[in-house]
């Protein structure tokens, strides 16, 4: 029986091969995030008891309007600040 792959002179086996060495490198490097996420809020889960307020959340920027029945919160403030310290670790980290 004669496959279509066949008919164009491609061989199904090595695309087959391909795709899967590629699925398993994707499945790779989604395990080592996955493994670093872990140990990166495990303790900060461990620590959040003992710590008092944290020193981001209630910045001047940070958005509150707070009426009877209606409280909204947006830390636009803290989410730069955040966002650009996750972002120096990592260029730290690809170093």
């Amino acid at each position: 029986m004669l496959s279509s792959l066949s008919l164009f002179g491609w061989n199904s086996s090595v695309i087959v091969n391909s795709v899967t060495g590629t699925l398993k490198q994707i499945v790779s490097v989604m395990q080592k995030i996955r493994i670093f996420s872990g140990l990166v809020v495990l303790p900060s889960g461990l620590v959040w008891p003992w710590m008092g307020k944290p020193p981001f959340g209630r910045l001047p920027g940070d958005i509150l309007i707070d009426k009877p029945g209606f409280k909204f919160f947006m830390p636009i403030t803290s989410m730069l600040l955040v966002s650009g310290l996750v972002s120096l670790i990592l260029w730290l980290l690809r170093k």
